[in-house]
């Protein structure tokens, strides 16, 4: 390793472990949590070479286990990987999205593995025990709405469990979208290049997407097999997220045309709160018919 590469190295360890310690005492948890990964990061950018970056996240696991044992090496795990991942994806060029959503499986795996270690209980049941308790406050705080929150309780005990692994990648892409563009500041600040992330207005998941979103809402309705059902559920709930984000940004292009200024803001939110339920059809038919491209057209 070069005396260059050896220092940057050890430098970025160091700051790394400030990071880790952050978190574990509770620190600014959340803002720690997306520190974590950008050492590691911006060394990969720094080094370009994978046996250099494998080395500083060797170093990262041992100085994490020798300063907090064996829940901060399983949190290096999870946060170095990730802070790995997202490195090489951009030193690769990987395209943005295949770099997030494959950082994202790392917390998918990880968090579960995580909790079960240092709590001996599933993340099901940790889950649901929150939700217990949340639900048991506001029933106290509010008793004469006790049966809606009685119902609504009901219902998300039965849906949360079936619906975890979404909600981990959901959790896990925006923890790696964040840490990202961290990173990416702090890279053009010490000048060194980063792929641009592209054009959020043209955001389109497609037509075959929108197809299996429709096949699947069909077969949830007919098959009865629990397995099956989770299955669905998963990818119907994931897909709708997806198609949120594609509806608004068609309501923000067809309002962009009509409008225009601060009325588009004024005007989004009024559609967002009085017909959230329709967005994800919104994604859905520009999926299918490209309304967008129409809208540019009359644009133009």
């Amino acid at each position: 390793m070069r005396t260059k590469s050896l220092a940057n190295g050890a430098m970025m360890i160091a700051i790394y472990l400030v990071f880790l310690i952050l978190y574990m005492y509770g620190i600014f948890p959340i803002f720690s949590s997306l520190l974590l990964p950008i050492p590691i990061i911006i060394y990969s950018i720094m080094s370009q070479k994978l046996s250099e970056i494998s080395l500083l996240f060797i170093g990262c696991c041992i100085g994490a286990f020798l300063l907090t044992s064996i829940l901060g090496f399983l949190t290096t795990i999870i946060y170095g990987l990730s802070g790995v991942i997202l490195g090489l994806g951009i030193l690769k060029k990987w395209p943005y999205w295949n770099r997030i959503v494959n950082s994202a499986l790392i917390y998918l795996i990880g968090f579960p593995l995580l909790i079960y270690v240092v709590t001996g209980t599933r993340m099901t049941d940790v889950l649901l025990e929150m939700l217990n308790e949340s639900f048991t406050l506001v029933e106290s705080m509010i008793p004469d709405l006790s049966r809606q929150v009685e119902l609504t309780h009901n219902r998300m005990i039965n849906v949360i469990p079936q619906v975890i692994p979404t909600l981990l990648l959901l959790v896990g892409v925006f923890l790696s979208f964040l840490s990202d563009a961290i990173a990416k500041v702090i890279l053009k600040r010490l000048h060194y290049e980063t792929p641009e992330l592209g054009n959020i207005w043209n955001f389109q998941l497609g037509r075959p997407l929108a197809i299996a979103y429709l096949i699947s809402q069909f077969m949830l309705a007919i098959i009865t097999h629990p397995t099956i059902n989770i299955i669905l559920l998963n990818v119907l709930l994931l897909l709708d997220m997806l198609f949120i984000v594609q509806g608004i940004i068609v309501l923000i292009t067809l309002l962009k045309k009509r409008i225009g200024g601060l009325g588009i803001g004024i005007a989004l939110s009024l559609l967002l709160l009085t017909m959230p339920l329709f967005l994800p059809l919104i994604g859905i038919m520009d999926a299918l018919f490209n309304y967008r491209n129409r809208i540019n057209k009359e644009k133009s």
